[in-house]
């Protein structure tokens, strides 16, 4: 019984903190690159067969972008905007509740909600609008000064997410601060995210070698990856390499953002991971030129 009641005061805190969010039309002008492509990612993997719920996300299988950081960037950046909202059907468990009363939402165990349309017709009309919209030649201006920020962001997180699981597979925790996206996203201006994953793959078991080999400690191991990320790729740019170019394997599946970012809006297909960023970005033959 005192659960119950918990459960019911919860239930009303929820329905006076979020049932109250307004519906507001939104053209596909106002919006910016980042807006379009990840609404339309999120629908795509969270979307209910009404539209008028998206998630849990914790309950649904497949990944919205390829790192659990980026996820929580996407999710916040579109309730920033005012484009999905708390849905009040959202478990009462999906939430805490903080030292002012206030709730605080668990992000991937709540159900989202549109706040661009209510009407299902409506919600699938403007959704159609803006996938016709992204896989147009005829973008808003600020939507093509937006569009290589946002590829180089999901390229540089695809392969923060393989820097990690090949490290924490050989016992080694890397840091991924900034000087390691500083590296990565060095080597991203000329190199594909496949010739980097190799890049990575073979600094990762350079450093499970010298914490075997020398007797360092993971730490000291995990902590050299980031500089040799650098001069890996300096040794093949040195020699006129190039280099080799891994394949997406079974344990690093592709996430939804990057599935509608390169191979539907950039018309990279399915081989954009083998593709330099700046190359999808202008390449008639895999991309589209927006100038």
């Amino acid at each position: 019984m005192e659960w119950r009641t918990e459960h019911i005061r919860l239930a009303k805190l929820i329905e006076a903190q979020y049932g109250r969010a307004a519906i507001s039309p939104i053209k596909i002008c106002a919006l910016s690159f980042t807006d379009a492509v990840c609404l339309l990612a999120m629908f795509n993997l969270y979307g209910s067969d009404s539209l008028g719920r998206l998630g849990p996300l914790i309950e649904v299988m497949g990944k919205l972008t390829p790192t659990q950081e980026l996820d929580e960037l996407v999710v916040r950046h579109l309730q920033v905007r005012r484009l999905i909202g708390v849905h009040v059907d959202s478990s009462p468990e999906a939430f805490r509740e903080s030292h002012n009363g206030r709730l605080v939402a668990i992000e991937p165990m709540v159900i989202w909600r549109p706040l661009f349309a209510e009407n299902p017709t409506d919600i699938a009309d403007f959704l159609d609008q803006l996938r016709d919209q992204l896989v147009s030649d005829e973008w808003p201006n600020h939507w093509k000064k937006e569009a290589l920020s946002l590829c180089h962001k999901v390229a540089l997180h695809e392969c923060l997410y393989m820097l990690s699981a090949l490290a924490s597979e050989r016992k080694l925790k890397v840091a991924l601060g900034e000087k390691t996206r500083s590296n990565l996203m060095l080597i991203l201006r000329s190199s594909s995210v496949g010739q980097c994953a190799c890049i990575i793959g073979s600094c990762v078991k350079g450093a499970s070698d010298y914490m075997v080999k020398e007797g360092v400690s993971s730490w000291q191991a995990a902590n050299s990856i980031s500089n040799n990320l650098i001069k890996r790729y300096q040794w093949l740019i040195d020699r006129d390499f190039e280099p080799y170019t891994w394949r997406r394997g079974a344990w690093n599946p592709e996430s939804e953002l990057s599935r509608v970012l390169f191979s539907v809006v950039m018309k990279a297909g399915h081989d954009w991971f083998a593709i330099p960023v700046s190359e999808i970005f202008s390449s008639r033959e895999f991309g589209l030129i927006r100038a």
